[in-house]
């Protein structure tokens, strides 16, 4: 044989075995990830049945797991505080489904902000669609999820939104949560983000130049949503004859910081210094019952990993020197960031969303309190979330 025949049958080879190492690999990472990911779930939900039996048996199920559960954490078998939720209007059936008499949003008391709000079609267009006149629909009551029906069919928001805060542990924090046989994952980037809100909206050029056509509509953040799932899963209540008790949701941790696009909001003055309506404004206004989480870590820690992540340099030393410069070009960093600082400055960002959201739709949480427990950490939320 050739020897030139040979090398190419040797180089041929060597590619075989690199390729059978790389997947190999792929699969113990998998592996490995979902024996991480899985370990406290497995726990909690020991016996999880297939989503195509009755779902209601394991919630009764879940339900009284949970009791053996918390006798051995305290924590978790704790009422969530006032600092993490309000719980005292939750409401019950013996089909241990939570259904909330105010759902539907019938009695939506509108804000003096939302009738401030101009609608004219002589108004300020931009790139950005219209948000704030958006005509709310009426959301249909045997749902938990907020749906309704429109020409198109069913339509679904998400009933939970985790916004924030990039780095904090929330691709682990939903991973996790979608574990739990009522919550659906959606079909964003991981199941999980959408980049509707802050970016894919105003067709951002900082993260997509060149790659977005045009703006991102809220029919194309509907379609993330699966409503036909929610659709077909039903149980029997005390109230309804066939309750839809399948939530969907989404996690985006750059809402709750990145605001650099505010005067593209059309009711925004763009030569005023500060935007009036900012993203807690919009979110309200299309989807005033949605349940918020917000995950926080230590700012330092939080931003370190975040300055690693985007790129924005390669060790300590730069991002001392990075850092010192953003502090003092903070008064322009909307226009030019040499760091991600300003998603660290954890009051200024709630002050806004706090403006528009009572305190009780918004749940909080610590990364370093989740890392430590993570099981009853999930436990609080799906009490908030009324799981």
């Amino acid at each position: 044989m050739p020897g030139w025949s040979r090398r190419i049958q040797m180089k041929l080879s060597t590619k075989k075995w690199i390729f059978v190492f790389l997947v190999t690999c792929m699969g113990l990472s998998i592996v490995i990830q979902s024996a991480i990911l899985s370990d406290e779930a497995r726990t909690l939900y020991k016996g999880t049945p297939d989503l195509n039996k009755d779902v209601i048996s394991y919630l009764r199920t879940f339900n009284s797991s949970t009791s053996r559960f918390n006798s051995s954490n305290t924590a978790a078998n704790s009422s969530v505080s006032t600092e993490e939720g309000d719980n005292s209007s939750f409401t019950g059936t013996e089909s241990s489904v939570v259904i909330r008499k105010d759902r539907n949003l019938h009695e939506y008391q509108i804000a003096d902000w939302e009738k401030a709000i101009t609608c004219s079609n002589t108004g300020r267009k931009t790139m950005a669609e219209d948000l704030l006149c958006w005509k709310r629909p009426t959301f249909l009551s045997d749902y938990k999820n907020p749906c309704w029906n429109s020409s198109e069919g069913l339509r679904c928001l998400p009933y939970f939104h985790i916004i924030g805060v990039c780095k904090t542990g929330t691709t682990d924090l939903f991973l996790r949560m979608t574990q739990h046989p009522q919550i659906l994952a959606n079909k964003g980037i991981l199941n999980k983000e959408t980049w509707f809100w802050a970016w894919k909206r105003y067709k951002h050029e900082i993260f997509h130049k060149g790659r977005l056509k045009q703006a991102m509509t809220l029919e194309d953040f509907l379609d993330c949503f699966n409503s036909e799932t929610i659709k077909m899963y039903t149980i029997k209540t005390d109230q309804y004859k066939d309750f839809h008790p399948m939530v969907t949701g989404h996690g985006d941790p750059m809402d709750f910081w990145d605001q650099a696009s505010w005067k593209m909001i059309p009711q925004n003055d763009p030569n005023l210094d500060e935007p009036v309506y900012t993203t807690p404004h919009l979110i309200k206004h299309v989807n005033p019952g949605v349940k918020l989480i917000l995950l926080l870590r230590d700012p330092i820690e939080r931003l370190f990993s975040n300055y690693l992540h985007g790129a924005f340099g390669r060790n300590s030393k730069q991002f001392t020197l990075h850092v010192l410069a953003s502090i003092e070009k903070l008064g322009q960093c909307s226009k030019k960031r040499s760091t991600p600082i300003s998603a660290s400055l954890y009051s200024i960002h709630l002050k806004e969303w706090l403006k528009v959201f009572p305190r009780k739709q918004i749940f909080v949480m610590r990364t370093e309190d989740y890392s430590k427990d993570i099981a009853g950490s999930l436990l609080k939320i799906f009490k908030f979330l009324e799981l």
